[in-house]
């Protein structure tokens, strides 16, 4: 699974929030399914086999913390938790229930976007050297060399260079890099 490959499933039963999150992933390039119930929601996760949720906590037919341990029973798969709940006793309860990330609602796009990066590349797995006419970079050392020679990148360079030699020939929006 490339981060481009993902599919993220999104559990809301708000259609506003919703329409909103998917139109944003699908323009970063996710694939993105959705479902407005708990019932909706564990199906899709059994069927799609999703790489991230992004799980509402208030859901018309059942508690989403109750379905968030029902995911957690099933799959090891990240669960952000986006909602309106963002008392710290509900913070607390979803993170100790198995959530990966918590957000509370108003948000951010742009941070829950970061949230969601984070959580796949997290998940990506180990991946062999990855090279570009004579650039090599390799993700399990974090050694990069060039025409043979090894190169001492900053923290910022090394991720800008691994992103690029993932997406070799592609063009890149502002907001993905």
């Amino acid at each position: 699974m490339t981060e481009r490959d993902a599919l993220v499933l999104v559990v809301d039963d708000e259609p506003g929030i919703v329409d909103f999150v998917e139109l944003g992933l699908r323009q970063e390039g996710y694939r993105v399914g959705s479902a407005g119930t708990a019932r909706a929601g564990m199906l899709a996760v059994r069927r799609e086999q999703p790489d991230l949720v992004i799980l509402d906590v208030g859901l018309p037919d059942g508690d989403g913390f109750e379905l968030l341990a029902r995911i957690r029973a099933e799959t090891d798969v990240p669960v952000v938790m986006l909602t309106a709940r963002g008392e710290l006793d509900d913070r607390i309860r979803g993170l100790d229930l198995g959530a990966d990330d918590y957000i509370a609602k108003p948000f951010h796009f742009a941070e829950l976007l970061a949230r969601v990066r984070a959580h796949l590349r997290r998940r990506r797995p180990q991946q062999d050297v990855l090279s570009v006419a004579d650039v090599r970079l390799d993700p399990r050392t974090r050694e990069v060399g060039r025409g043979g020679r090894r190169l001492e990148l900053t923290g910022r360079e090394y991720e800008l260079l691994e992103l690029f030699l993932r997406h070799p020939g592609e063009v890149l929006s502002k907001e993905s890099i």
